[in-house]
C-alpha cells in the first residue's frame, strides 16, 4: 500500500434515535482503513476515501484508485439485513440494472458489501418534479418494481442466518402491532376517519392473500434516492426483505407521495400503469397496503 489519504469523516445524526447508528459508524472508521490496506484491489496503490453524507442506515465509502473507484457499503442498522448483496444478484439476474457487487462480508461484525461505483446522478436530483412526470419516469419505475417482484420465496421479513424473521403476513403483522402500531395510536398520528382504518385494512389484506399468498425479494425504500438516472435506471441500497409484492408497491407509493412535491394523484397513476400494465387490479386491496404501509413508516418520522 503507497498511501490511504480519508478526504472527510462519516457525517453523524443528531435525532436522539440514531445516537447507536453514530457508535457503530465511530466503531468502523479505523476497520475501513484495515480493511482497503489489506484488500488485494488496493496494495500498491494511491487510495482515497471518502464517507458519503447521506443516509442512516449505512455507511458508504467511495474508495478511488488512480483507475476506478469502487463503494463499500457497510449496514449501521440495529437490526440489520444480511442479505443485500444476494437480492442485487437476482435482481441483476432478472433484467434489473444495479451496481455490480464485487464480495460481500463483515467488518467489525457488520454486514458489507464491496460495488463498482455508479457514475450519474440521483434521479431524485437529475429532474425536476415536473419532468419526472412529463417524462414518464415513475411508470419506468413501476415497471421495474414489477421486474423486482418476478421470484417466489417462502417467509415474510428480513433474514437473519439465512431464514426469514417470519412465516407469514400474520405473524408479521402482529409483530409491527405491538411496536409501530401502537406507537401511531399512542400519539394519535392517524385516525380512521381521514386516514383509513389498518385493522380494516389488514382484514382485507388477510382476505386477498388467501389465494395470492405470495413472497417475493422487495427493495422496502424503493425511492428517487435509491435510484440512478441511468438508461435504464439503475436500483439501489435496499432494505432486503421478504414480503408480498403488493407491500413493497404499496411502500413505494407512500415514499413517494410523501417525500416530494408534485402531482401525486399523476404518481401513484404513473407507479400502478407501470407495475401492472393491462392487469387487471383491485384498488381496494392496494389502498389497504397502503394503509398498512403507512402505519408501518410512520412512527420512525414522527420521531426523527
Amino acid at each position: 500500500m503507497k498511501k490511504i489519504t480519508s478526504l472527510n469523516q462519516p457525517k453523524f445524526s443528531e435525532n436522539k434515535v440514531d445516537q447507536i447508528r453514530n457508535e457503530i459508524k465511530r466503531e468502523l472508521v479505523p476497520k475501513i482503513e484495515e480493511y482497503v490496506s489489506n484488500h488485494k484491489l488496493f496494495r500498491d496503490k494511491e487510495v482515497n476515501i471518502s464517507f458519503a453524507q447521506e443516509g442512516s442506515n449505512s455507511l458508504v465509502v467511495i474508495i478511488e484508485t488512480e483507475d476506478k473507484k469502487y463503494v463499500l457499503k457497510i449496514s449501521v442498522s440495529k437490526n440489520p439485513s444480511e442479505a443485500e448483496g444476494t437480492f442485487l444478484k437476482v435482481w441483476e439476474k432478472d433484467g434489473v440494472s444495479v451496481p455490480k457487487v464485487i464480495e460481500e462480508g463483515l467488518l467489525n461484525q457488520r454486514s458489507f458489501i464491496l460495488m463498482d461505483f455508479v457514475k450519474a446522478d440521483i434521479l431524485g436530483k437529475a429532474y425536476s418534479p415536473e419532468e419526472m412526470i412529463s417524462r414518464n419516469i415513475f411508470v419506468e419505475l413501476g415497471s421495474i418494481l414489477s421486474k423486482m417482484h418476478l421470484r417466489s420465496v417462502k417467509g415474510y421479513g428480513f433474514l437473519r442466518n439465512g431464514h426469514p424473521e417470519f412465516r407469514d403476513f400474520s405473524e408479521w403483522s402482529s409483530k409491527l402491532a405491538t411496536s409501530r402500531f401502537a406507537y401511531i395510536k399512542e400519539y394519535s398520528i392517524l385516525n380512521d376517519e381521514e386516514h383509513g382504518s389498518i385493522t380494516k385494512s389488514i382484514d382485507i389484506i388477510e382476505q386477498y392473500l388467501v389465494s395470492d399468498d405470495r413472497s417475493t425479494y422487495c427493495h422496502n425504500d424503493f425511492t428517487l434516492f435509491n435510484a440512478f438516472a441511468t438508461n435504464p435506471i439503475t436500483i439501489f441500497d435496499p432494505s432486503p426483505a421478504f414480503a408480498h409484492p403488493y407491500i413493497d408497491l404499496g411502500l413505494a407509493i407512500v415514499l413517494m407521495v410523501s417525500m416530494y412535491e408534485y402531482d401525486s394523484d399523476e404518481v401513484v397513476r404513473q407507479l400502478i400503469e407501470g407495475y401492472f400494465g393491462s392487469k387487471t387490479i383491485d384498488l381496494q386491496v392496494l389502498h389497504a397496503f397502503v394503509v398498512f404501509n403507512s402505519h408501518g413508516r410512520i412512527p420512525r418520522w414522527h420521531m426523527t
